[in-house]
């Protein structure tokens, strides 16, 4: 025969069973918050980085476009430039919101800013340059050291940008992985002591 419980238990027992779920809930919400916040810096370096290469991409067309606008006088060759005109500045203000989060980037980051806004600026004249004075003049723009030299400073830190971003997002893939691990432990261990919980409750009854 079982001996009756003493008046203390079931008080005692309801405060253990509050005290095991509330550690149990708030260690799978940390756990949980953590996980999904590195998962969601993984998203961003994602976005950021597939934004950059894109930014490259488009300037690079956006100049070929020109020089052979140039050369031919078609303008048709200058549908890529146009587009680029467009995007640029867009997917440019899309990467200033990911670098907010980043303080230690910011003068580099200004400074590609004012960069590609330059050289889509001289692009723009080259194109004036060829419609009102013809190829001999926007020929001598285009071989202008100046602005060749800025284009190479552009190129560099477009290049600098994405090796940055792949380093970062190779770290928030680790660190994500840690998290998601560490998520899935803390979740079965407080399985088992749910279980191990009733039985042990079970036992007193």
């Amino acid at each position: 025969m079982k001996k009756s419980l003493h008046p203390r238990t079931i008080p005692t027992f309801f405060a253990v069973a509050v005290a095991v779920l509330l550690w149990i809930s708030t260690t799978s919400y940390w756990s949980t918050h953590q996980m999904v916040q590195s998962f969601d810096a993984v998203s961003q370096a994602h976005q950021a980085l597939d934004k950059i290469q894109h930014i490259e991409l488009l300037m690079e067309s956006a100049e070929s476009s020109v020089r052979a606008y140039t050369i031919t006088g078609d303008a048709a060759r200058l549908a890529p430039y146009q587009y680029a005109k467009l995007v640029v500045p867009y997917e440019m203000k899309q990467v200033d919101e990911f670098m907010a989060t980043y303080p230690q980037k910011q003068a580099t980051w200004q400074r590609l800013n004012k960069l590609v806004a330059n050289h889509l600026t001289y692009l723009r004249r080259m194109v004036a340059l060829r419609r009102s004075e013809g190829f001999a003049a926007a020929a001598r723009g285009i071989r202008g050291q100046d602005d060749a030299a800025k284009r190479d400073t552009m190129d560099r830190l477009l290049s600098e940008f994405q090796q940055e971003e792949r380093i970062q997002l190779d770290d928030r893939r680790r660190r994500a992985s840690r998290h998601s691990l560490r998520t899935k432990s803390v979740l079965a261990l407080a399985g088992f002591m749910s279980l191990g919980f009733l039985a042990w409750a079970f036992g007193l009854l």
